[in-house]
């Protein structure tokens, strides 16, 4: 805190843990359309992605651990369901209406990590058995 104004956080980047820098990079450019920003080493053992402002880091095994989830909220999650079955992504659940208030997906990367693409509803949605997929 400083002079009673807490500071204001402006950013939170997730760093993903993967086994290929190179091959991540690319499956997310090709297959989620984000944009590759840099990498670092050769062969590169970091590097970063970005789509819209936000960005993802990648880290060859190391900084984390395969499995992890992230939401990414978008304005329209069956219009990038539609994006991301065409550019081949592993669509691992279609989007779906769920009790919590949102519309939702969600992707597979190459490291198992999960990206849950969702989107704000104001209608009832029941309550749902799998809401996550395979």
């Amino acid at each position: 805190m400083h002079d009673g104004v807490m500071v204001k956080v402006t950013e939170i980047t997730p760093i993903l843990s993967v086994s290929d820098v190179a091959a991540s990079i690319r499956y997310y450019v090709e297959a989620l359309g984000f944009r590759r920003e840099f990498t670092w080493g050769d062969p590169a053992t970091f590097g970063g992605v970005s789509r819209d402002g936000s960005d993802i880091m990648l880290c060859k095994d190391g900084q984390g651990s395969p499995g992890t989830w992230l939401t990414v909220w978008v304005d329209d999650v069956d219009e990038i369901f539609e994006e991301f079955t065409a550019a081949g992504a592993d669509v691992r659940q279609p989007p779906i209406d769920l009790p919590w208030g949102v519309r939702e997906m969600n992707v597979a990367d190459l490291d198992g990590h999960r990206l849950r693409f969702s989107t704000p509803i104001d209608r009832h949605a029941p309550n749902v058995e799998s809401p996550f997929g395979s």
